[in-house]
């Protein structure tokens, strides 16, 4: 059945009849589900023939499917913002991802479901909604762990998750907190670009791969629903499942998001399902992503914060839709791009206005602005009443989160743009994609490390958009990991003269120039960056960096004092003392700072692993065998533990275990010939009393992969550099590698 705005007015207005009682359930349970990236008409549904998406499907069967809901922002974070305050971006200030924050002045849904006692936990699928951002206000639990919170180690870090370990989480925690009322929100980045659907969805999609996508989150939101069943929490449970945005995926020239404000990449799925699925339908009103939380919190009988600008979907109302996107002023110094939904008709607001009559043409092919002036000039004034009236100003974004949107193919790179005769984007088709192939390349090449694939086609990009500032700071980055300082100089120093505060090409610059073994000017750009930023975390370990690469540990340890006074969440800084304290050469002191940061970090990778080697430095074998395992227990893919523990073993003569071990190391590191090498010579010298042929793998200095063989010994001479940082900036150079004492 169809519902139209008539048919709830009479529904919701009986309450002798019992609808509003009904419509109420302040004991329920809230479910909260975006796919990112998600269109629409890519839905069965929404009727996508070739659609595999049976839970949305059942979903749309089982309560309200709202046909027409709307983005206010094609981007990520804006969006998700929005869905979390019941406000649009003008007003919540998000306006980008990366570079923007939401204030802690804002009260979010999470925050009000707690306070009305409720369990909260976020599961999200991407670092770009990580808690850095601010969106995580009100959750007792947000699981966004891409790995330590340590910014320093982000460029190795997985920059997104499988859907499968999202849903894995969510349900654990579900499980958990099943005796109490909860909130939980659930986030699948699957469906964003690159499309690479997992298992037999590749070969089934083979010839649409992003359509594999939606079919994987749908498959695993599958998989969380069928808990809740098992659980009987499905039947009290508020079901919404939305989108933040959808994709371009061609049309009106954009092969993904952000540029534009067009349907392809604003028109989203929305589903709410409501306990007992109490209402059913399709609405063809007009929904916005503002209108989730007041709707939620309608279900619930709790009135919204006054500063909501949504309205509850379950109230019928007369809404017209912002949509905005900044995206294309901050990177690409072009205008803005601010649009207005206001009944049949949709206002795009560029040097060239567009208006659309939806109804005609709800692919908004044909521009009839021409024909309705009036209107365009109502709209208009109406639409610029809605946006800000100054330009929203970005803020600086710490390097190390810079690494990681950029690994998503995000960027931060922030233009200063002014003035209003910015270029028309629709005016720059093919700078456009370049500089999307660009961006896409440089993602990619933060994954597999081929750099200069990503240079060429950056550099190409810059030729025909020399003031693509975003291009510049790719290429200081590339040419860094190419082994170019200078030329990582001179591309960083282009950055600075479009942007004087940029703080990432501040950084970057110190990076070059530690790489040109200039480590004084390094740590001057880094103490300069921290007379403004006393709290970047990033900045202090560019300067302990290269003050340890010239001796200066005192300074580099009265550094990372200061970062643990600053910055006291940033757990890591504890062990990153120790291994200053390693590599001076002062034993004692290490391990006893090791053993404090353990304490407060008990996971700690390679921890054990130096405490294993500064207790067989002193001759205490049985002491090391413990810390070798206790390595292994928390990181069994440590192959330096591995190949010490199975020596240690042959030399004590226990060789069954010692075999084991080298069978675990050819499993973990099966194209390794020395560990194959190790298992053949254990299983020789089994059974045989002393040392096997050959004596202990060496252990190498601080930072150093330990390969080859000799005897294990304490940390060596410190390197020129501080232990494993060179190594774990180098994203997916020999990944599952304990890099010696660290």
């Amino acid at each position: 059945m169809r519902i139209r705005s008539s048919v709830l007015v009479v529904a919701l207005a009986v309450a002798a009849c019992g609808g509003e009682r009904e419509l109420r359930r302040p004991d329920a349970n809230v479910l909260l589900v975006t796919l990112d990236t998600t269109r629409a008409d890519r839905i069965g549904a929404w009727g996508h023939a070739t659609a595999r998406t049976p839970t949305l499907d059942g979903l749309a069967r089982e309560g309200l499917r709202f046909s027409r809901a709307y983005s206010s922002v094609p981007l990520t974070l804006p969006a998700h913002a929005a869905l979390m305050t019941g406000t649009p971006p003008p007003v919540h200030g998000v306006r980008d991802n990366g570079g923007f924050f939401l204030a802690d002045g804002h009260e979010t849904l999470a925050e009000i479901l707690r306070a009305s006692g409720r369990a909260t936990a976020a599961f999200v699928g991407a670092f770009v909604l990580n808690h850095h951002w601010g969106i995580a206000q009100g959750f007792d639990h947000y699981d966004d762990a891409f790995g330590p919170d340590d910014p320093v180690a982000a460029a190795d870090l997985h920059q997104q998750r499988d859907g499968a370990e999202v849903a894995d989480r969510a349900i654990a925690w579900l499980e958990a907190n099943r005796a109490r009322p909860f909130f939980a929100w659930l986030h699948f980045y699957d469906p964003h670009w690159p499309y690479e659907p997992k298992g037999e969805l590749a070969t089934a999609f083979a010839s649409a791969p992003y359509d594999g996508e939606i079919a994987y989150a749908d498959a695993q939101l599958g998989r969380v629903l069928d808990r809740l069943r098992e659980l009987g929490l499905y039947e009290n449970t508020v079901i919404v499942v939305t989108a933040d945005h959808g994709e371009g995926l061609g049309e009106h020239g954009e092969p993904d998001h952000g540029i534009y404000a067009y349907d392809s990449t604003l028109h989203v799925p929305l589903v709410v399902r409501l306990p007992g699925a109490s209402r059913r339908g399709v609405v063809d009103d007009v929904a916005r992503d503002l209108d989730v939380m007041p709707t939620i919190l309608d279900v619930l009988a709790i009135q919204p914060p006054a500063a909501v600008r949504g309205a509850s979907l379950l109230r019928p109302a007369e809404r017209t839709a912002y949509a905005e996107s900044f995206y294309v002023r901050f990177h690409y110094g072009w205008r803005e791009v601010t649009a207005l939904r206001e009944g049949r008709f949709k206002l795009v607001d560029l040097p060239t206005v567009e208006l659309y009559d939806l109804e005609r043409d709800p692919g908004e092919t044909r521009n009839v602005a021409d024909v309705h002036p009036e209107r365009v000039a109502e709209m208009r004034a109406t639409l610029r009443g809605m946006a800000s009236a100054s330009t929203p100003a970005p803020q600086a974004i710490d390097p190390e989160a810079l690494a990681r949107l950029q690994a998503l193919g995000y960027v931060g790179g922030v233009a200063k743009t002014a003035g209003s005769e910015l270029p028309d984007p629709k005016d720059k088709g093919e700078e456009l994609d370049l500089l999307v192939r660009a961006a896409r390349a440089t993602s990619q090449a933060m994954r597999s490390g081929r750099y200069g694939d990503a240079a060429a086609v950056v550099e190409r990009a810059l030729e025909v958009e020399p003031n693509y500032v975003d291009g510049w700071q790719f290429l200081g980055t590339i040419y860094t990991r190419l082994g170019r300082p200078d030329d990582a100089v001179r591309a960083l120093r282009r950055v600075l003269e479009a942007n004087p505060d940029a703080v990432q090409a501040r950084m970057g610059l110190a990076r070059a120039h530690a790489a040109k073994g200039e480590h004084a000017v390094a740590v001057d750009l880094a103490d300069s960056v921290l007379a403004a930023n006393p709290r970047y975390v990033a900045a202090y370990h560019a300067a302990v960096e290269s003050l340890v690469a010239v001796g200066r540990f005192d300074a580099a340890i009265e550094r990372l004092r200061r970062l643990e006074r600053e910055r006291p969440d940033a757990t890591g800084t504890a062990y990153e003392i120790a291994r200053v304290l390693l590599a001076a050469g002062r034993l004692p002191e290490a391990e006893a700072q090791i053993r404090r940061a353990l304490a407060v970090q008990p996971r700690q990778r390679s921890a054990h692993f130096n405490l294993a080697l500064l207790a067989d430095a002193r001759g205490d074998r049985e002491g090391a065998r413990r810390e070798y395992e206790a390595e292994l227990a928390s990181f069994p893919d440590n192959v330096e533990a591995l190949t010490n523990l199975g020596i240690l073993h042959m030399q004590a003569g226990r060789g069954l275990e010692g075999i084991r071990t080298f069978e675990r190391l050819v499993a973990t590191s099966p194209d390794d010939p020395r560990a194959q090498a190790l298992l053949a010579r254990a299983r020789r010298s089994a059974g045989v009393s002393g040392s096997p042929r050959g004596s202990r793998v060496r252990s190498r200095p601080p930072g150093r992969p330990g390969r080859g063989e000799g005897r294990s010994r304490s940390p060596g001479p410190p390197r020129r550099s501080l232990p494993g940082r060179a190594a774990r900036a180098r994203a997916g150079d020999g990944a599952g590698r304990n890099r010696g004492p660290r």
